[in-house]
């Protein structure tokens, strides 16, 4: 079953990608993100009168486009019947020729991984994949940092598996057995260069996870040495995101 999951997952993120590479030349991308459930003659009612709507599109080209599409996703929901996906479906449909003047309008669906609870019609010159992009995050997961004075690596935990989300390396130099006046300014430089590396480690910790924190089961901080422990003092995460660390290992 797990499996099965990822390679689902693998397919829905190829697709997002994809849905990402198409801009349209002016407002003719449709995105319509149907729940299951979703009542069949509010559907069908809507987009006919988006068809009407768009009769006041000035340009001929883009209103032809518009009109295509709006088409196109009707003819597909007969064609199924209004029979949904369990988990809801999101269509979508416009003009994706890269030839300035020329019409390809084709029509793609995402069935989600998990229950679909955005009803949504958006009309653009991309399509709208926000709501689909959350969906790839997992329901609960850790967040990982590994971090030493040279290096640092961010990582999420989900189940069994970990994505490795970014690594970091440090300009700080190594010791130096000078002494006197030379070695305290070196130790300074060297303390200064290692309070820059754990602030931009900890950016970027705050970049990858302060959206995510409903999902976030725990923060593990690890490493060699007193530096972990160094860097958790700092207070440098985000304080939300530092309420959550369960270990320093």
């Amino acid at each position: 079953m797990e499996n099965n999951y990822n390679a689902e997952l693998a397919i829905f993120k190829k697709k997002i990608k994809q849905m990402g590479t198409y801009k349209g030349k002016h407002t003719e991308l449709i995105t319509l993100y149907v729940p299951f459930g979703t009542d069949r003659s509010t559907v069908m009612n809507q987009l006919n009168e988006e068809i009407n709507q768009s009769s006041n599109i000035k340009s001929p080209t883009n209103r032809k486009n518009v009109q295509g599409a709006l088409r196109k996703i009707i003819v597909f929901l007969k064609k199924i019947n209004f029979a949904l996906p369990k988990n809801g479906i999101v269509i979508f449909s416009g003009n994706v020729s890269a030839v300035e003047g020329r019409s390809n309008i084709k029509i793609f669906t995402i069935t989600p991984p998990r229950d679909l609870n955005t009803k949504l019609y958006w009309c653009d010159s991309t399509f709208h994949l926000d709501p689909l992009k959350e969906m790839i995050v997992p329901n609960e997961f850790y967040a990982l940092m590994t971090i030493d004075k040279n290096e640092a690596t961010i990582a999420l935990l989900s189940g069994r598996k970990y994505e490795i989300l970014g690594h970091f390396t440090s300009m700080v130099p190594g010791k130096t057995k000078a002494g006197g006046q030379s070695s305290q300014r070196f130790e300074r430089l060297r303390e200064e260069a290692m309070q820059d590396f754990f602030k931009r480690c900890a950016s970027k910790f705050d970049a990858y996870f302060i959206e995510k924190i409903p999902n976030l089961k725990g923060v593990i901080i690890g490493g060699p040495g007193m530096t972990k422990q160094y860097f958790i003092d700092k207070e440098a995460i985000h304080h939300e995101l530092a309420k959550k660390i369960i270990g320093v290992v």
